[in-house]
């Protein structure tokens, strides 16, 4: 049985209240958790928590009728905000095998590196693919339904 909780324009989910530099909340969602968000092109649609880890949750659903595949979503709790990666295109294979997990390993690598960035190093290897949530497509975080 599925468990929806409806939230309506009087009743926002409490995590949406709070500001991009304490937005905590997603990671508390396990694996395969589905959730609706009221951003974006098909607000209807149900999204599938497919990776999550303390700062990122990487969400999928099926493409459009006309498109193949799955579209996916990155929520950003840190910054309050969902998106798609930065990379050209905007591409990312979440539909092959640990895609997802990969994806979710690019965006913390990304992190380690702007880090060590920051600390000083002068340069850094790159040993891995390094991607974030898009600084110029992306939404604020708005839940109108959570499911299991």
């Amino acid at each position: 049985m599925v468990e929806v909780q409806t939230l309506g324009a009087e009743q926002k989910d409490p995590r949406s209240a709070r500001s991009p530099n304490d937005w905590t909340g997603m990671e508390q969602l396990p694996t395969g958790s589905r959730v609706r968000l009221g951003q974006g092109t098909r607000p209807k649609a149900w999204w599938t928590v497919r990776a999550v880890d303390d700062r990122f949750t990487v969400l999928t659903r099926p493409a459009s009728k006309k498109d193949r595949g799955s579209e996916f979503t990155i929520i950003d709790n840190v910054r309050g905000l969902s998106g798609p990666c930065d990379l050209i295109g905007q591409g990312w294979d979440v539909d092959a095998e640990h895609g997802c997990e990969k994806l979710l390993r690019a965006l913390n690598f990304h992190l380690e590196v702007v880090a060590r960035l920051a600390a000083g190093e002068g340069s850094v290897r790159m040993t891995e693919t390094s991607t974030e949530v898009s600084y110029r497509n992306n939404v604020p975080i708005e839940f109108l339904q959570v499911g299991s």
